[in-house]
């Protein structure tokens, strides 16, 4: 618990960050129920967070021209 709270919620969205609101002394001093549910919240968002931008960086950013160039060179014409 300690590891998550001090990486902090800068890589968490904004609706996640409410996780990380509480000192560590007083998460520490919760029910171990609500710890076991505070950690699982956590280190899914932060999956569900690391998902996202993985799919974000494998955008398909190809130019027109990039995506007519295979068709060119299997019909040897430009359209």
């Amino acid at each position: 618990m300690d590891s998550l709270v001090k990486s902090g919620s800068q890589d968490l969205p904004p609706a996640e960050q409410q996780h990380l609101r509480w000192p560590i002394v007083s998460l520490l001093q919760k029910p171990n129920g609500y710890k076991r549910h505070w950690l699982k919240n956590v280190t899914s968002a932060r999956r569900r967070q690391a998902r996202c931008l993985a799919r974000n960086n494998e955008l398909d950013v190809t130019t027109p021209e990039q995506a007519l160039l295979p068709k060119w060179m299997q019909t040897n014409r430009p359209r």
